[in-house]
């Protein structure tokens, strides 16, 4: 980058040249230590605030990431409002309403690359912990319609390690999938699904397992398709846990 005239040093710090989206694919690393260092130029409170925006999404509002580190939603969004028009890291992207009444600005990364070493940045351990908070301030803020982030949802805590929340969320999507008779989708969800179940508590595993396979099976089923014998045959994957018995009463339910 240094021969392209791309980076330079000036007194000790590493100057990017020429807008970081004409050099993204040059010298991965070499961005890397650029954006690190422009990060760790700001104060700890911008960095904790656009750390967590990270883990939110590419677009984000204070509505969520104040909820995350227990922030006032009013002094979070006048910060990102600050940053954004300082031209640093975030741009505004709009006036967002969610349905439980909240109105709030939506901001966005200027580009991937800020976000994902803001991500990277973070431990994994405090990471899983925003993306549980976060799943819930969402699951809040949809709750009159939460169909329509139920994937999101699944997502969010999937990566927060709230396996049972992850399950049925992951269920309810391929429910939504399948009687859209998007049947990939519906089979990718379900296969996560069974992916997160062995995570369960044994207690809740026998239930939610049932529920997860037959409703999307008996959707399959009812319109005809094939697929329904893929859902069939993951049933056995359990016998070790259930026995024949409750293999047996699971198959009849799927068969009726």
């Amino acid at each position: 980058m240094r021969k392209q005239n791309l980076l330079s040093s000036e007194d000790g710090r590493l100057i990017l040249r020429a807008p970081i989206e004409k050099v993204e694919l040059v010298m991965p690393n070499d961005l890397r230590a650029i954006i690190g260092a422009q990060i760790q130029r700001l104060p700890d409170r911008e960095i904790q605030a656009l750390e967590i925006a990270s883990v939110t999404g590419a677009s984000f509002s204070a509505a969520v990431t104040a909820w995350a580190d227990g922030s006032d939603m009013q002094e979070l969004e006048d910060l990102y409002e600050a940053l954004s028009k300082r031209h640093r890291f975030l741009r505004w992207a709009s006036t967002h309403g969610y349905p439980e009444g909240t109105l709030a600005e939506r901001y966005e990364f200027s580009h991937a690359l800020y976000r994902r070493v803001l991500y990277e940045r973070i431990a994994p351990v405090r990471r899983a912990a925003y993306h549980r908070a976060i799943g819930e301030r969402i699951e809040g803020l949809y709750a009159a319609r939460i169909d329509d982030v139920v994937s999101e949802l699944a997502f969010f805590f999937d990566v927060g390690g709230d396996h049972v929340r992850c399950v049925e969320y992951l269920r309810r999507s391929a429910e939504i999938t399948g009687r859209r008779r998007a049947h990939q989708a519906t089979t990718t969800m379900l296969h996560r699904a069974r992916e997160v179940l062995p995570k369960l508590p044994k207690a809740d595993r026998v239930e939610i397992e049932i529920r997860i396979l037959i409703a999307p099976a008996g959707h399959r089923m009812s319109t005809f398709d094939p697929g329904v014998v893929d859902a069939y045959e993951t049933l056995p994957c359990s016998a070790d846990l259930h026995g024949p018995r409750h293999r047996m009463e699971q198959r009849a339910a799927v068969a009726g």
